[in-house]
Formats: C-alpha cells, sequence, structure tokens
C-alpha cells in the first residue's frame, strides 16, 4: 500500500497558486494543532441527528500522491483493503478519496457527472458501497471551476446537482478544488471563490447527507494579500482547507528523489497559522508521504 497526496503536476499553478486539496494517500487530511488561545470561534457543522462533522482532523488515504490520474477502481479498493488488513483504518485512517481523473471530460444528457467506464466499469455507487462494507469512508474530488485541474468537467454552477449526486452515490467527504473559476463581472477573485464554495457548501447541506467538505480556496491565495481573509472564511463553509503549496508527488522514473523538503516547506507554512484551527475547522498541509522510497 503506498501513503500519499496531491498535485504537483504540470496543469496545476505556479507554487504560489498550487491547486490542491485532499487526504493523503495514507494520510491524514487536514493535520494540526488544537485551536489556540484566541483562535477564530469555530462554525463547527452538524450532522442530521445534530452531531459535530470532523471534531478530529479526518484522516485516510489519497491516490493522487502516488498515481495521479494513472489509477482504477482496482487500485482504489485494494488500498482500502490494505486499510483494514495494515490496522491503520482501526487506528483511524478511514476515509479513502479518489482524486482528479475519475470522471470525463462531458456532462451526460442530463448535465449529470460521469465516472469513466474504462477505470471505473462498476461505478461510483458501487465503489461507495464497497468502501461501505469495509467499514470506511467514501471521499471523491471535484472541482469549484468550469473544469478540474486535470481538464475534466467541473462543479461550476452545478452545485446542488452535483451534490445530489455525490450524495446518492454514498459520498461522505468531498475535496473541491480551485481550478479555472471563470472572472465573474463586478466580483473580486476573492469574492468569486468566497461564493463559489458558499453556494456548494449549502448545496451539500441542502442534499439530505453527511458530507466533510475540504474546501481548497486559500492555496490559490497562498503568497498574496488576501491569503489570510480566505483563511478567515472557509471556516464557515467546511471542515477543512487546503492552505497552500502541494506536497511534491511520486516520480516513477526517478523514485528516490527526497521529497522531504517539500514535508518541511508545508509544515513551515503551517505553523504560524494555528489559529485558524479548532475542533471541525482544520487547516489542512497536504499528504503526509509514507511506504515508498524519496
Amino acid at each position: 500500500m503506498q501513503l500519499v497526496r496531491d498535485p504537483g503536476v504540470p496543469w496545476r499553478r505556479p507554487l504560489a497558486r498550487a491547486a490542491g486539496a485532499g487526504l493523503l494517500a495514507l494520510a491524514v487530511l487536514g493535520v494540526g494543532a488544537a485551536g489556540a488561545p484566541g483562535a477564530l470561534a469555530s462554525t463547527t457543522a452538524t450532522s442530521g441527528d445534530g452531531a459535530p462533522l470532523a471534531v478530529t482532523p479526518p484522516m485516510g488515504w489519497n491516490d493522487w500522491a502516488h498515481y495521479q490520474c494513472g489509477y482504477t477502481e482496482s487500485t482504489i479498493l485494494q488500498n482500502a483493503e490494505a486499510l483494514v488488513s495494515s490496522g491503520l483504518a482501526a487506528k483511524g485512517y478511514n476515509t479513502v478519496t479518489i482524486d482528479d481523473c475519475w470522471m470525463e471530460s462531458s456532462r451526460d444528457s442530463n448535465g449529470n457527472l460521469v465516472a469513466n467506464p474504462t477505470t471505473f466499469p462498476d461505478g461510483m455507487a458501487y465503489v461507495g458501497a464497497q468502501l461501505h462494507s469495509m467499514g470506511l469512508k467514501f471521499g471523491i474530488y471535484e472541482d469549484a471551476g468550469t473544469s478540474t485541474c486535470g481538464g475534466y468537467a467541473g462543479s461550476w454552477n452545478h452545485w446542488q446537482q452535483d451534490a445530489d449526486l455525490f450524495a446518492s452515490w454514498g459520498v461522505d467527504y468531498l475535496k473541491l478544488d480551485g481550478c479555472n473559476l471563470p472572472s465573474v463581472s463586478g466580483q473580486t477573485e476573492e469574492q468569486t471563490y468566497q461564493s463559489a464554495y458558499s453556494q456548494m457548501s449549502a448545496a451539500l447541506k441542502a442534499s439530505g447527507r453527511d458530507i466533510v467538505f475540504s474546501e481548497s480556496a486559500p492555496a490559490y491565495f497562498q503568497g498574496t494579500t488576501d491569503w489570510d481573509t480566505v483563511l478567515g472564511w472557509v471556516g464557515q463553509y467546511g471542515q477543512l482547507w487546503r492552505e497552500g503549496s502541494d506536497i511534491q508527488t511520486y516520480d516513477a522514473s526517478s523514485p528516490s528523489t527526497s521529497r522531504w523538503n517539500s514535508v518541511l516547506t508545508n509544515y513551515g507554512y503551517n505553523n504560524p497559522i494555528h489559529r485558524y484551527e479548532s475542533p471541525g475547522n482544520w487547516d489542512d498541509p497536504d499528504f503526509l508521504i509514507a511506504g515508498t522510497p524519496g
């Protein structure tokens, strides 16, 4: 089993505006310190029975850092089985998230997202059911823009339709990236991002299913004067957020290349921003990397 995480590929924005968000491939999704004194008041979302969502940082496995787009339904389920058999799921690594490239580049005639029939021949509802049968949670990737970072169908202006579809598939966790948001007349870039993420948040709540919401908005503002402003509002809409640059991904052509400096970089920029965290609201510094050379 490979343990790893998100972007670092050519289609992503430059490092200062890197895309991303997600679980680790064996990894923690939003790792961070507990809310420090003076932290912003938590806006913890609650489930249908009133229990808060993501009181502790979600943890699990995500395909991106090791496989990028080179994965299939079988890849996902085999790694899920390894989480269980290794005992990691019992330790809390219980969310399996499918990252970018799972869908077709176009929607169907009804406007719905469609899983790639070659790589996911049984469909996403089947994958979700299999994960649930193992006692795991089902996470999925989408993008707030017109297309994903990889060029597949995005959720822009399909908020409720996509949220309802994910709920019907049994999705428990949504990672919403931030590539390819269009310019909107009368809005700053930050306002457009806030509008998009707030709309998806409302759609998830209206879907009738408890779905943890991971937002990638801050990663697109790292290094700008708006970064702290974005970090200040994401907690209203979701339970965790990618705040900056992506962990370096695995490269099969150079498998022993060290990625330790990438981990240290993300640790460094996360260390000062614990004030944005509290139970139900978590900084997500991207994947933990384990199980491979480098």
